[in-house]
């Protein structure tokens, strides 16, 4: 996932998806309602739906360190994720 500005994206499996997102306190809410429409395989349609799905919860945030950072993404219902950094090339 990437965040800028307000926004967020995210490759879900096969489409890239894209968004909005706030963060407030420890919380953050994304709503990921735009997808690029490319044709994949069904379990990985599949896969970008479920992702979506579960992208447009409220979560609790945390950063977890040492290097290389990670992000700790857990929501309401119990759905735990956890994403770690990639390192930006120079």
């Amino acid at each position: 996932m990437t965040f800028s500005g307000g926004n967020v994206s995210a490759q879900g499996g096969c489409n890239q998806l894209s968004g909005s997102y706030v963060i407030s306190g420890k919380r953050l809410e994304m709503t990921l309602n735009i997808a690029t429409r490319m044709s994949c395989s069904d379990d990985r349609n599949l896969a970008d739906r479920r992702f979506s799905e579960l992208m447009s919860q409220s979560f609790k945030v945390e950063l977890l360190q040492p290097q290389p950072y990670r992000m700790r993404l857990t929501s309401e219902s119990g759905d735990v994720l956890v994403f770690q950094a990639k390192p930006i090339p120079l």
